[in-house]
């Protein structure tokens, strides 16, 4: 292999990869709350002093008594008022048990063991071998990509005769089977890991130039019975068939189930890596 170039900024990663999933938050750090102070020290009810009752009121005066028409004083007065009752006890007073102490402080929680890195899904970023030389292989070169995820959109994007970076998102199952025949300077890339065509390929004619196809699987063209159906002009169901093209590279692509070469490349082509 040859000294490698790096390849413009506008394919960063093979097939516009997931970034990888960062890792979880690490665990919170701060003490719990302590816990709550012991109630206050109770205080006991105070009983209310007993009311001393008063004693019985004077006697009542004895009667006169009468004897033989002479009448005698009447018997003496009664004692005077009696004493008060006993005033009645003063109730308890104890105090009420000392409330419970201070709660613990709570405990630390650990830390939060560090996700693990994520997985992404990219390609070399560096051009090597013959499509290098002269000048190297530029493809769409830094023009924004444009996402297409049917067989007219791919067509469209492929065949403009503008710079163009075509990104193929999904599997797109072309109908009728076709062989789009790409212009000079386009990037044709799968966007993530499951881009494919099916029923479908590519033609480089006489002397398209820079092109680069990436990160596709290109598969099930082939019809039982129809070996190299179609011809050698674009419809001999080749996965990629060049005539006399000049710096294309073509790399991280599967070819699978089809009806003639995978990678046909014909007529002198040159400067081409794959």
């Amino acid at each position: 292999m040859l000294g490698g170039a790096l390849l413009p900024s506008a394919l960063v990663a093979c097939g516009d990869p997931e970034p990888s999933s960062p890792g979880t938050s690490a665990g919170g750090t701060s003490p719990a709350a302590a816990g709550n102070s012991g109630e206050k020290a109770g205080t006991g009810p105070t009983a209310t002093a007993g009311a001393a009752t008063a004693g019985a009121g004077m006697a009542t005066a004895g009667a006169a008594n009468t004897a033989g028409g002479s009448t005698t004083n009447g018997g003496a007065a009664g004692s005077t008022m009696g004493n008060g009752g006993v005033a009645g006890s003063v109730g308890g007073s104890s105090a009420g048990g000392s409330g419970a102490g201070s709660g613990s402080l709570g405990g630390t929680s650990n830390a939060g063991a560090a996700g693990s890195a994520g997985s992404g899904y990219g390609c070399p970023m560096d051009l090597v071998g013959f499509a290098t030389l002269e000048g190297g292989t530029k493809g769409g070169g830094e023009v924004a990509a444009t996402v297409v995820t049917t067989q007219a959109e791919l067509r469209a994007c492929a065949t403009d005769a503008a710079p163009r970076v075509c990104r193929v998102k999904g599997t797109l199952t072309f109908s009728p089977f076709e062989e789009i025949r790409v212009t000079s300077q386009k990037t044709i890339i799968g966007s993530g890991a499951n881009a494919e065509i099916v029923m479908g390929g590519f033609f480089l004619n006489v002397g398209v130039h820079d092109v680069i196809i990436r990160n596709l699987t290109i598969r099930d063209s082939y019809i039982e019975g129809q070996y190299d159906a179609g011809g050698d002009n674009g419809g001999d169901r080749d996965g990629v068939q060049m005539d006399t093209a000049h710096h294309v590279w073509i790399d991280h692509c599967h070819f699978n189930h089809l009806g003639d070469g995978q990678i046909d490349s014909r007529k002198d082509t040159t400067l081409e890596t794959v």
